[in-house]
């Protein structure tokens, strides 16, 4: 439920998406270091044990040592690397295990070579995001718990203070990711662990209060179904005008299609939509397909949202 003042969550699905780390592109441990709190003399310690399907961040916070501050963290090794997320909405997590912890996740798009006096790599702006994997934790048995985080709600700080006339993260040139654990002055310490799934850089489109797509999203849909009609849309040649960039986004990636879906609204007042069960594309004259099934993907409000590789419904 929203605070007071904030606005309700509302329903989107993913219709861009790229695995930057996990899914699509195993974990590799040689991409990620430790960068914990022991070059300022602490004594936390962190890990990223990989394995093709998942990471499992751990290790123990320490806030002793440096009198209640501590932190430890995990973040990509190469710094010629640089990652452009510019054409998508934000970053999606998604989480198989975690603690009742706080974490952290940042963004880096400038790095600066290491002070020739102590050899410590000089600060720069991070853009970060804290969350609490538990408290959006997943209700379906098996489905990873999502953290979905857009580029606005990244909060520029500098050496650990916000730093509010920061210039926008540069989306282009994205240097370092990293993920972190942190006393927050004294309020957490001790053993910790998150297993992360993915890491992607994810594009949304919005369902509006009537259950269509919205018009101003990045995938505007181009039916107005009768809510009162519970029989799927038929595909015409007419339907060919649907942006080819948004009916593809709705397919596998590997599949190289791009047959528009079309969608209803159930008896029992659920979204539906469908894309023709032939990915083939070898249509009849009606434009279904010849096996005349269809997939049904996603259900809202509720329900459990099949067939991911389509995407995925979200609220935020």
């Amino acid at each position: 439920m929203a605070e007071a003042g904030e606005k309700s969550a509302s329903a989107h699905f993913i219709v861009k998406r790229t695995d930057l780390f996990g899914g699509e592109r195993p974990w590799n441990s040689s991409d990620w270091t430790a960068s914990d709190d022991r070059v300022r003399g602490g004594n936390s310690h962190s890990y990223l044990d990989c394995s093709a399907s998942s990471a499992l961040f751990h290790g123990t916070l320490d806030i002793e040592t440096l009198g209640g501050a501590g932190f430890a963290s995990q973040r990509t090794t190469s710094t010629d690397k640089t990652w452009d997320v510019s054409t998508y909405n934000g970053v999606l997590l998604e989480i198989d295990q975690a603690d009742e912890k706080s974490y952290t996740f940042i963004l880096k798009d400038n790095l600066l070579p290491q002070n020739p006096s102590n050899g410590r790599e000089q600060a720069t702006i991070s853009y970060e995001y804290d969350f609490v994997p538990s408290q959006n934790q997943s209700h379906q048995t098996g489905s990873p718990t999502t953290i979905y985080i857009p580029w606005n709600k990244l909060k520029p700080t500098y050496r650990g203070k916000e730093k509010k006339d920061a210039e926008p993260i540069n989306l282009k040139n994205i240097k370092r990711f990293s993920i972190m654990m942190r006393s927050f002055f004294g309020t957490q310490h001790g053993p910790f662990n998150l297993s992360i799934r993915s890491i992607s850089a994810i594009s949304l489109a919005k369902l509006d209060n009537h259950h269509h797509y919205d018009q101003d999203s990045a995938f505007p849909h181009p039916y107005t179904d009768d809510p009162h009609d519970e029989s799927p849309r038929q595909y015409t040649d007419s339907d060919d005008a649907i942006d080819e960039k948004a009916s593809s986004s709705l397919l596998p990636a590997h599949s190289g299609k791009t047959r528009a879906s079309f969608s209803h609204i159930d008896s029992q007042g659920a979204h539906v939509i469908y894309i023709p069960d032939d990915l083939d594309g070898d249509h009849d004259d009606h434009g279904t397909s010849s096996s005349q099934t269809n997939h049904r993907i996603f259900d809202m409000p509720g329900g459990d949202y099949a067939r991911p590789e389509f995407g995925k419904l979200l609220e935020v």
